[in-house]
């Protein structure tokens, strides 16, 4: 199945940078024989943070909505708060 791919530009610190080229180049050879390009690795980490924010951020942002209680309505009439 053929994807449509998005362009995006990602500019990021030298240091940032430098930390992706070492983590990928240190599975050559382990976990990939022929290596990783930075696409690759980048879309790999990216898939593993989606996943791990649909697993456990999005129910506990879930739970902590539905713990807040409504606000009350209040409405103003001449600079007067009004409860209804």
């Amino acid at each position: 199945m053929k994807q449509n791919l998005v362009p995006y530009t990602l500019k990021l610190e030298p240091e940032m940078w430098s930390q992706i080229e070492r983590n990928r180049l240190s599975m050559v050879g382990v976990l990939h024989p022929q290596g990783i390009t930075k696409v690759d690795y980048i879309r790999s980490a990216l898939d593993a943070y989606n996943q791990y924010f649909a697993e456990q951020v999005v129910p506990r942002v879930s739970a902590v909505k539905n713990e807040i209680e409504e606000p009350l309505p209040i409405y103003f009439q001449n600079g007067v708060d009004v409860i209804w």
